[in-house]
């Protein structure tokens, strides 16, 4: 990738916690798409396909979250982090079985994020590292 800022899809429909993270990655300059369901998040990424990265909520109104990173697995291997509230025993587990590259509970905390962020990218290919640290 040759451009230094990440294309992040922040697919979220509670509008706070959206704000939230648009405030996050706004900072450091990086390019942001929004989908507030899932089927949206799906004709986002289908219409950009230059997203890097897609932070994706695991419950909203039309589809979850795991039906979403599944569909989009089909056809593309871009980097997807899971974030959710409902946080129980197996719920890492069963996202990186559906094809999350990692999970994150709520709330999110900024750093810890950009430290998952910055370490999926190291390991995929050492682009994009140090641009969230």
């Amino acid at each position: 990738m040759s451009d230094a800022r990440l294309k992040i899809l922040i697919v979220e429909d509670d509008e706070i916690s959206r704000r939230f993270l648009e405030m996050i990655f706004r900072r450091s300059g990086e390019d942001l798409f929004f989908a507030e369901t899932g089927r949206q998040a799906i004709e986002v990424f289908c219409d950009n396909p230059e997203i890097d990265l897609i932070l994706l909520d695991a419950r909203m109104p039309d589809i979850s979250g795991y039906e979403v990173v599944q569909r989009i697995r089909m056809f593309n291997k871009e980097v997807v982090i899971m974030q959710t509230a409902n946080v129980y025993p197996d719920a890492k587990e069963e996202a990186i079985a559906l094809g999350c590259d990692d999970f994150i509970a709520k709330p999110v905390n900024p750093d810890r994020l950009r430290t998952k962020i910055s370490q999926i990218f190291l390991a995929r290919s050492g682009d994009n590292c140090s641009l969230l640290v």
